[in-house]
């Protein structure tokens, strides 16, 4: 089905296939809205025309509806947005001016419902409103570069459209809905028929059509505010995520590889990442329970595998850690597990399948398992991980370096006399696992599918170990921050503008011009206008931005708890998770800035962002592995620069 509108300011462009069966994707109650696909032509939107934010992942409108322009359908008489040419002539003045009890429309690649009353001075019996708590249908300006295409959804709906536009609607009506019964497009008309005629003759048109209820046709300006104060919830918790998990099952990864190749390293940045994006994940590190259970002082010959007592020391050591991750498998405490230990035998990596689906049939629990293997023979690499990290182990406290080097050293000869690497010949076609060459020079993965098993494997691929300064910093003291607003787009304040400079000078001693540096901003202005000094190209994130305030957007604090006092205090309770009515939370946040952070892991050279307040306290928490419920409160002044340098155990 195709349909013809006639948009202001412009001549006739074609939407496609705009209503019909399957366009309503997902119903969100709260704001009344209807996610879809593309059911009309792309538009372009201005800041000030439409404000975007995004929910669930999908980008939609502040504001519904905000500043429709009347427009009039042109005349195709063969497609089911035509049949306007019998009577309103495709153009000249006045405007079908409704929308519907239940009606949907589209907006740009966004398709949504309104459910509103008809709004036109001419109807002569408009139908009640039906909205929802919390919204409101008000007259609003116009935007010079949208069209709006509403499905009403009764006959006395159609009617009191053809009452406003006249008999050449009602009969353009007919005739669309006779050449394509899917729509029927009301055009607008001057003939000045009687509100009953036209009533009478939209019923007929419908009829005709064959299809009940359902016509098209163009909306006037309007627009649809959400009211803070009615009833809504605060952001959901990870409802994507859950539905992964019951779908696919928890997973388990193993870490597979020699000691000194980076798997404690993988294990802790895989737990922070999908414990941010909603996962419960843990690490059950078995050298940690060896040390708990046996003692860190044990010498290079307890991993001897000839030293068959120390051997099943060992492995009653992995039965106790693998128990205890079992037991918080079958609860709900942990939904991703990662079993941290070398598993260097394809014995010890049988055992471990083997005992997992014992595991899973007794606890009836679905488990999946995915090995991760790190390889590594470059000596350089090897060398720096031992005097990184492997000599600041409680098993070399109080040890010389020099002897401690020798012992680890010898001690990765003892696992390497017996180790095998991962390979689906030799350990079955079954066996999933993703292997990590060179810290990620060559990625090898096997029967790696689900949302759960290809987030592991993006988060790998685009794993960095090259220590490299992030610089963070908020945009210098804005006009809105002078006058205590919050949100907007302002410019600088004289001391800004002197922070602006104060910063170019900073950064510029650091790094003087041909030596590497990125300089990534928000897309707002007081952050670029901050960074500007530096003399550097920009590179702009609209996952960058400051936190959406919705309808809260501009104004101050006490005139929130004034006017919305229960939004505030909602907001004092958890701010974490407190979303601004139309706007966004800290929990969004986080969710909004994943392409930001792998983007930094990938990363060989020094960054500095400029960003905002709630942006960077989530930034610096994620990078600092603070638990993600803590970030709102995280202190980050104006006019600081906080450097960070991510290391294999942490930042520095």
């Amino acid at each position: 089905m195709e349909a013809t509108s006639t948009v202001a300011g412009s001549s006739a462009a074609t939407a496609g296939s705009y209503i019909g069966a399957g366009v309503l994707r997902e119903y969100n109650k709260e704001f009344g809205i209807v996610v879809g696909t593309r059911h009309t032509a792309a538009r372009s939107f201005t800041v000030n025309d439409l404000q975007s934010l995004t929910r669930g992942g999908v980008a939609m409108p502040r504001e519904l509806v905000r500043g429709w322009s009347p427009a009039a359908p042109a005349t195709t008489g063969s497609s089911g947005g035509g049949g306007g040419g019998g009577g309103g002539g495709g153009g000249g003045g006045g405007s079908a001016a409704y929308v519907g009890s239940g009606s949907d429309f589209a907006i740009g690649d966004l398709s949504m419902e309104v459910i509103g009353s008809p709004l036109s001075p001419g109807a002569e019996a408009p139908l009640a409103p039906t909205l929802p708590a919390g919204i409101a249908l008000t007259a609003g300006r116009k935007v010079s570069s949208a069209t709006m295409l509403a499905k009403a959804g009764s006959a006395s709906a159609l009617a009191a459209v053809a009452a406003a536009g006249g008999g050449g609607g009602a009969a353009g009506a007919a005739a669309g809905a006779r050449s394509s019964p899917g729509a029927a497009v009301l055009p607008r008309s001057a003939s000045g028929q009687s509100a009953a005629a036209a009533a009478a003759a939209a019923a007929a048109a419908a009829a005709t059509a064959g299809v009940g209820d359902v016509t098209s046709a163009v909306g006037i300006p309007m627009t649809i505010a959400v009211d803070p104060s009615a009833p809504r919830r605060t952001a959901p918790s990870v409802s994507t995520v859950q539905a992964s998990v019951l779908r696919e099952g928890k997973l388990v990864l193993a870490m597979v590889g020699l000691p000194a190749r980076g798997k404690t390293f993988m294990a802790r940045r895989l737990r922070r990442h999908l414990s941010w994006m909603g996962y419960k994940t843990e690490i059950f590190n078995v050298g940690n329970y060896r040390r708990s259970l046996l003692g860190a002082t044990q010498p290079a010959a307890f991993f001897d595998p000839r030293n068959t007592e120390a051997e099943g020391a060992r492995r009653e050591v992995a039965r106790v850690a693998f128990g205890d991750m079992l037991e918080q498998l079958a609860s709900d405490a942990v939904e991703i597990a990662i079993f941290d230990a070398t598993n260097t035998t394809r014995e010890r990596r049988k055992w471990l399948a083997d005992a997992l689906a014992e595991g899973e049939a007794r606890l009836a629990v679905k488990l999946q398992l995915v090995f991760v293997e790190s390889v590594c023979d470059d000596e350089r690499v090897i060398r720096f991980n031992v005097q990184e990290t492997k000599l600041k182990m409680p098993d070399y406290r109080d040890v010389p370096e020099a002897a401690a080097v020798a012992d680890f050293l010898r001690r990765i000869e003892l696992y390497a006399s017996v180790y095998q690497t991962l390979d689906e010949e030799a350990e079955g076609d079954s066996v999933r696992y993703i292997k990590l060459i060179d810290v990620g020079r060559k990625l090898v993965t096997h029967r790696i599918h689900g949302v759960l098993q290809s987030r592991v494997l993006f988060f790998l691929s685009n794993l960095n170990v090259t220590p490299r300064p992030i610089y963070l910093t908020r945009h210098g003291e804005s006009q809105f921050n002078v006058q205590g607003l919050i949100g907007g787009d302002s410019l600088l304040s004289p001391r800004g503008e002197a922070y602006s400079l104060k910063l170019g000078r900073y950064i510029n001693d650091a790094y003087p011009e041909g030596t590497d540096l990125e300089v990534w901003t928000s897309t707002l202005r007081r952050t670029q206008q901050t960074a500007s000094s530096i003399g550097r190209p920009l590179m702009t994130w609209k996952s960058l931005d400051e936190i959406d305030a919705g309808v809260c957007d501009g104004m101050t604090y006490e005139a929130i708890a004034a006017k919305w006092p229960e939004e505030y205090a909602a907001r004092a309770r958890n701010k974490f998770t407190y979303r601004y009515p139309s706007g966004e939370s800290y929990q969004d946040i986080v969710h909004r800035i994943e392409p930001v952070i792998f983007e930094l892991m990938r990363a060989q050279t020094p960054i500095l962002i400029v960003s905002h307040q709630a942006t960077l306290r989530v930034l610096y928490s994620y990078l600092t592995d603070k638990p993600p419920e803590t970030c709102p409160d995280m202190l980050v002044p104006l006019h600081t620069v906080i450097k960070l340098t991510p290391r294999a155990y942490g930042c520095a």
